[in-house]
């Protein structure tokens, strides 16, 4: 997939228009159109800008990934662009939260094993306690 695909890709998901996505950047339309139909190649500090717009990270936009793959890919890339944005506090309290949800039934993923994930020492009574629950 091409940086102008995946740009159209993202712009389709997030349902701008060209010129909708043209405005948030401050290019104009056709610099988009030429972008997503591969007439232009947008230089880093576009790709900045439409990134941001798009709510990717720049990584997200350059990556060669298949189609299929790519809203798959685009939650770990608004994590990351979110993620990013922190200071080290944030980061570390980020990626606790995201650790914490892997403990919550209704966000976890189908297991064939039926296992659970193991808790971090000491997380699981706090967790189990949070949400009102007896272990």
């Amino acid at each position: 997939m091409t940086i102008g695909e995946r740009i159209k890709l993202e712009r389709k998901a997030t349902k701008l228009t060209q010129a909708q996505l043209a405005e948030l950047c401050g290019f104009s339309a056709i610099t988009i159109r030429q972008y997503e139909g591969n007439k232009r190649q947008p230089r880093i500090e576009q790709l900045r800008t439409i990134a941001e717009a798009l709510n990717v990270p720049v990584s997200y936009l350059l990556e060669d990934i298949p189609a299929d793959t790519a809203t798959e890919n685009k939650h770990i890339g608004q994590l990351e662009s979110a993620f990013f944005k922190l200071n080290d506090e944030g980061q570390r309290i980020a990626v606790q939260r995201v650790e914490e949800l892997t403990y919550v039934p209704k966000y976890q993923q189908s297991q064939e094993d039926g296992a659970e994930p193991p808790a971090p020492d000491g997380e699981a009574e706090a967790l189990s306690s949070e949400n009102g629950s007896a272990e």
